[in-house]
Order: C-alpha cells, then sequence, then structure tokens
C-alpha cells in the first residue's frame, strides 16, 4: 500500500509540474504576443457582422463574433480575431458590450502582423485572461514540486552543499 501511494505521489507530481510547466509557457508566448501586436501596423479595417454567439454545454456562454476585412498593400483581407489568443466565452453581458464595439459598418483600426498580413486583431494587447494562464501554471507547478516525493532529498542535498562551503 506504501508503494501504491508513493507511485500516486510520483505520477501526480510530475503531471502537475509538466502541466504546470507548460501552461505558464503558454501563457507567457500569449501574453508576448499580445505586447508585440500594439505595435504591428494598422489598416483602416470595415465591420462586416457582429453577431453574439450562444454555446450550451454544462451551462451556458456567450462569445461575441466580430468580422471584418481590411485593405494592406492592395490587397484586401478578412478577419474575425479580436484578440491575439482568439475569442472567449462569457457571460451575455460581457459579450454583448464587446459586440457593441464593433457595429456593422463601423470604420475600426486593424492591427496586422508584418510578417503575414492576414493576421490581425482588432484588440492587441494583453488582458486578466493571459495572465490567468500562466497564473494557473504556476500554481499547478508549485503544487506539484510541493508533492514531490524528492524534494526534501533535493533540498537536504542543497543545505549540505552549502554548509560545506
Amino acid at each position: 500500500m506504501k508503494f501504491l501511494g508513493l507511485l500516486y505521489r510520483w505520477f501526480g507530481s510530475i503531471l502537475l509540474l509538466l502541466g504546470g510547466l507548460f501552461y505558464t509557457v503558454i501563457g507567457i508566448v500569449i501574453v508576448v504576443a499580445g505586447l508585440r501586436a500594439k505595435s504591428w501596423p494598422t489598416a483602416t479595417g470595415t465591420i462586416t457582422s457582429s453577431t453574439i454567439i450562444e454555446h450550451r454545454g454544462r451551462g451556458v456562454s456567450y462569445s461575441p463574433e466580430i468580422h471584418y476585412r481590411y485593405l494592406v498593400n492592395g490587397a484586401t483581407h478578412k478577419g474575425n480575431d479580436i484578440w491575439i489568443y482568439g475569442d472567449f466565452s462569457a457571460g451575455e453581458q460581457s459579450a454583448r458590450a464587446i459586440a457593441a464595439m464593433f457595429p456593422p459598418e463601423a470604420h475600426v483600426s486593424v492591427f496586422y502582423s508584418p510578417s503575414s498580413p492576414t493576421h490581425s486583431v482588432l484588440l492587441p494587447g494583453t488582458n486578466w485572461y493571459m495572465f490567468a494562464i500562466s497564473g494557473i501554471g504556476l500554481v499547478a507547478f508549485a503544487t506539484g514540486l510541493s508533492i514531490c516525493p524528492v524534494r526534501k532529498q533535493l533540498l537536504r542535498a542543497l543545505l549540505r552543499r552549502q554548509e560545506r562551503r
């Protein structure tokens, strides 16, 4: 039984360490991409449609669906990304507030990637969701570290090494 408990701790700590590291890195990549998008060139675009999508699962959530077109170097492009990481699901009020920012036929600034003008966003930068991904990853990583069976041995070895110096 003791072996089985140790096996579960190993498996759980490795899963939390790797999963936490994965989400931390993904969160950092998204934040950096959001910050970089703020310096992308802009083009004037036109909102072609602005709707709210209802998602049903365990509960009901909503997301804004915004479509727009813009012109870069004589070529017309179409886009539907609001943020750098794509869309999100939220309450109906939040989704409607975002859709209201982009009514059909409105002229907007479209931020597009200089290396790939087909990649564009309407709202560059970061928001709480981007940081939450890294935060969740860090919590998972710290939890995995705290239950890691060899944590105590590693700490003792580090302390012994410091004492020898």
